[in-house]
């Protein structure tokens, strides 16, 4: 639903015929217009609707709600307006936030989760005396001293190291490893 337009293009497609000269009529409606039909030949429409293809009647007009845009539901989302989703990918914001943060990042997150939903998050841990972040270190039991008091079951999926491709900034620092770890967290 969110992803229909606000103004939806009718076409009405003539009857073929040898003879027929006539070229197709397009008309437009929004929901806040009052007439239903203006003339003019659009190529470019979103949505065809017909109640046949070869009826010369008119095409009932369609009024849909605007969806909201992308600002308005960020908005929502700082109100605290509710709604909730079913996945949530987190690839680097756990351990952008400064640890301590990540409880409230946490809550956010479980509460933005459907029960049953799931969590995947992106980690990764080194020795924080060799080396300071952002990225900041995010241990399998930080995960779950985070997130198992808010209902959520901690897996590790995957781990490997990856301190050949770590930025320079953090190698400069001394770090002789960095281990990033994929956790599924399940919503219960």
């Amino acid at each position: 639903q969110r992803l229909l337009p606000q103004t939806v293009h009718t076409h009405s497609i003539p009857p073929s015929s040898s003879s027929s000269t006539s070229s197709s009529s397009s008309s437009t409606s929004t929901s806040s217009s009052t007439s239903s039909s203006t003339s003019s030949t659009s190529s470019s429409s979103l949505s065809t609707l017909s109640s046949s293809p070869h009826s010369s009647a008119p095409t009932p007009s369609l009024h849909l709600p605007s969806p909201p845009s992308v600002q308005e539901e960020a908005l929502a989302l700082i109100r605290g307006d509710p709604f909730q989703v079913d996945g949530i990918w987190d690839r680097g914001s756990m351990v952008a936030i400064p640890p301590g943060r990540r409880a409230e990042y946490a809550s956010l997150l479980a509460a933005l989760l459907r029960p049953g939903g799931r969590l995947l998050l992106l980690g990764l841990h080194y020795n924080e005396t060799q080396a300071q972040g952002p990225p900041h270190s995010l241990r399998y039991h930080d995960v779950q001293r985070l997130y198992e008091p808010l209902g959520f079951s901690v897996d590790v999926v995957a781990s490997r190291e990856v301190i050949d491709s770590a930025s320079p900034r953090m190698r400069a620092q001394g770090l002789t490893s960095i281990t990033e770890a994929l956790y599924l967290l399940k919503k219960e």
